[in-house]
């Protein structure tokens, strides 16, 4: 369904002059596939989030997790799914365990300069991109 929509607009780019070169379609074609996976995926967060009553809270996640994905590099799954149940956990936890487990401010801010520390060494923005069997 995604991946014919996505052809469908490319497509159209294509019938509407958008394109000048064959070649150009299919990396458009990716693109697009691409950024309506993204759109699903947030989407089916936000929904699991609004049902629970936490609607505010998983945009708030989602918005930290998406801004730190891109500029992290970070980890990557070797298929889709698998990328895709990484986020939905991560942002499941970053909703829900507040909730469970209360810890004073002092541990939060530890925690966030610990992440923040981690972030910084072992994720940077230009650095090179490591498999999750690699780590």
């Amino acid at each position: 369904m995604r991946r014919k929509l996505a052809r469908q607009i490319t497509n159209w780019t294509m019938r509407n002059s958008l394109l000048t070169k064959e070649g150009e379609a299919d990396v458009v074609c990716y693109g697009i596939e691409t950024i309506l996976e993204f759109i699903e995926v947030v989407l089916i967060c936000f929904l699991i989030g609004s049902l629970f009553g936490k609607g505010s809270e998983t945009a708030l996640a989602l918005g930290g997790f998406c801004i730190l994905r891109s500029q992290a590099g970070g980890v990557h799954c070797r298929e889709r799914w698998q990328c895709r149940f990484c986020m939905g956990m991560i942002v499941t936890i970053a909703v829900f365990v507040p909730d469970i487990l209360v810890l004073p401010l002092w541990v939060r801010s530890l925690l966030f300069v610990g992440m923040g520390m981690v972030l910084y060494q072992k994720a940077p923005a230009n650095g090179e991109k490591a498999k999750i069997e690699d780590v």
